[in-house]
């Protein structure tokens, strides 16, 4: 009888440790993992802990962690990792100087001595790809990753506001702001200067296609990339935009017309790579419609006002950019009203949106039309 009565008390204990040691294992592989690492770089940072916040990054300082007076993390998410590198992807506001930063993009984690530390560089993901991260800090150290980096879908952003900036929060709203200038480090004290955000001479290493109007002879595989439309109009739209100017360097100006077929949407981008406009694409004859570049109105370009107005309602040509080896009879495509009656190899806009867009292709344009 008693040893039935002692098994009833001391049943449960059994089933109670063993989900504490659970609990406190989980809890030390979650502790090990480099976002958490990130994130407690931050919590050490707002709490101005500065000495603990130099342990998880030790090229900080104690002078930058004192003027930080606020961090919001929004979300961080692991894009790539194995034993001694990670790449992960950040969203989070910062304070410094009552200057305030909103850094979305990727920064680099090391495991040293069995601790994950932050290494960076913190890269905006409007400028690096993913696979172009790895590629220019990490090369060679993601070893049998390279195709998983290759194959790994890219998350498109929010759709483009014709604001850039991001909204502040309620919280985060102090007397006399300063927004601070763009950077590519998600520390608000340390803009670097516009040309170290971008790679190293990258014109020096990169094919150019000059003076191409219809046609170019060019066999380099980046330049055929664009001229069949093989980038996807997703994720990083100045980085594309950017490629595009920087390989067809007669188009460095222009105003590029991205148009993405499966969101049935056109953007419409001045020459500083800045959203001037956006518009729903209501009806569209797809199974003709080729990727690719184009050029905009090449026989009748529009160059004022006046010429838009005359031109109101009539459709934009889009005539495509071949190469060599392409067949020189290629058929013209269109953007046009929805109440054209024509609706062959079209897209089609709403009237009072395409008498926008006309007016707003004022200066020499090309269209870009992903896969």
């Amino acid at each position: 009888m008693m040893n039935k009565e002692i098994f009833n008390r001391h049943r449960y204990i059994v089933p109670i440790l063993l989900l504490c040691n659970l609990f406190f294992t989980s809890h030390s592989i979650a502790a090990d993992a480099p976002s958490d690492a990130l994130k407690a770089f931050y919590q050490h940072v707002a709490k101005q802990e500065c000495v603990d916040a130099l342990t998880l990054r030790p090229d900080y300082s104690l002078q930058r962690c004192k003027k930080v007076s606020k961090v919001h993390i929004h979300k961080v998410t692991t894009e790539l990792s194995d034993e001694a590198n990670a790449v992960l992807l950040l969203e989070l506001d910062s304070f410094y100087n009552n200057k305030k930063s909103y850094f979305f993009g990727y920064v680099r984690m090391s495991k040293k001595k069995g601790k994950w530390v932050v290494v960076g560089p913190f890269k905006s993901k409007e400028d690096y790809w993913l696979d172009e991260y790895v590629k220019s800090y990490i090369p060679g150290q993601f070893k049998g990753l390279s195709e998983s980096v290759k194959k790994k879908k890219f998350t498109p952003p929010p759709a483009p506001q014709i604001t850039s900036k991001k909204a502040p929060q309620k919280e985060d709203i102090i007397a006399d702001e300063k927004i601070a200038p763009p950077g590519d480090s998600i520390d608000a004290d340390e803009f670097i200067p516009e040309e170290a955000n971008k790679k190293e001479n990258p014109t020096a290493k990169s094919p150019i296609v000059k003076n191409n109007p219809i046609s170019t002879t060019s066999t380099n595989p980046e330049v055929d990339k664009f001229l069949t439309g093989d980038y996807a109009v997703q994720g990083n739209y100045t980085s594309l935009l950017s490629k595009i100017r920087q390989y067809f360097s007669a188009n460095a100006s222009a105003t590029i017309l991205l148009i993405d077929k499966s969101r049935r949407m056109i953007y419409l981008y001045n020459a500083q790579n800045l959203l001037l406009a956006f518009f729903p694409i209501l009806s569209s004859d797809n199974s003709s419609f080729l990727s690719g570049l184009y050029r905009v109105n090449p026989d009748k370009p529009i160059k004022s006002e006046k010429d838009a107005a005359l031109q109101g309602g009539q459709p934009i040509l889009l005539k495509r950019m071949l190469r060599q080896q392409d067949n020189k009879n290629s058929q013209p495509f269109y953007i046009r009203d929805l109440f054209d009656t024509d609706t062959k190899n079209s897209l089609q806009l709403s009237p009072i949106d395409s008498k926008k867009l006309q007016k707003l292709l004022l200066t020499p344009s090309i269209a870009y039309i992903g896969q």
